[in-house]
């Protein structure tokens, strides 16, 4: 029974450590001010507009605000 315990208690830290260790990515990838660029293959719709394929860039305004630039 006792070794059981220590299982259990070794495996919670284990998810606790895992689980903290893996939030770090999803906050900096919310931080305003980082931009992305890609190079899209294909043409993709943003709401009402267009963007052909090309070198666009993904900008993280506010925390909720996304900026879309396509190549002109």
């Amino acid at each position: 029974m006792r070794t059981l315990s220590k299982w259990m208690l070794r495996a919670c830290l284990f998810v606790v450590i895992l689980a903290v260790v893996s939030m770090s990515p999803t906050i900096y990838a919310q931080e305003s001010g980082v931009s992305v660029e890609f190079n899209a293959p294909f043409a993709f719709e943003d709401g009402s507009q267009i963007f052909l394929p090309a070198q666009d860039t993904i900008q993280m305004e506010t925390q909720d605000t996304q900026l879309i630039q396509g190549a002109l």
